[in-house]
């Protein structure tokens, strides 16, 4: 049981720190758009997508189901449920990148920070993934239609 809790640890420590809104210098990053960006803003250096605030909160929570699911995969195996077994880096990559171009009008960056904060989730049993299933369901199906 240590086990699993310092992998969750090191898990969520580390998925908390994937696709931040700022360099570790502290300067804004460039990163580039997702692929599936419908409408990008008018300077490539930007690199990011104009979105509601819904859409962004929405990027967000996705990304951290979806990271804990992959990573729920790895220490629950067998006991996870079948229809979220398939959980697979691409979703996980997919929901990292779109977190981290979405922008909202008017968002400040220690809202973005706060979102950041607030997407890392810990799933490491059978009934916080059972929880969790209808919501990372929920973001797997809205992928499809990005």
């Amino acid at each position: 049981m240590r086990s699993r809790i310092w992998f969750c640890g090191v898990m969520a420590a580390v998925l908390a720190g994937c696709g931040g809104s700022k360099a570790p210098d502290g300067n804004k990053r460039d990163d580039a758009p997702s692929p599936t960006a419908k409408t990008a803003t008018a300077t490539p250096a930007a690199a990011t997508v104009t979105a509601s605030r819904a859409e962004v909160e929405q990027a967000w929570r996705c990304r951290g189901l979806i990271s804990a699911a992959f990573a729920a995969r790895t220490i629950l195996k067998a006991e996870m449920p079948a229809e979220l077994a398939d959980v697979r880096l691409g979703a996980v990559n997919f929901w990292i990148e779109r977190a981290g171009t979405l922008r909202a009008p008017g968002m400040t960056e220690e809202e973005l920070d706060a979102l950041t904060a607030k997407s890392a989730r810990i799933l490491m049993t059978r009934e916080a993934i059972d929880k969790a299933a209808p919501d990372i369901r929920a973001c797997l199906d809205l992928q499809k239609t990005l």
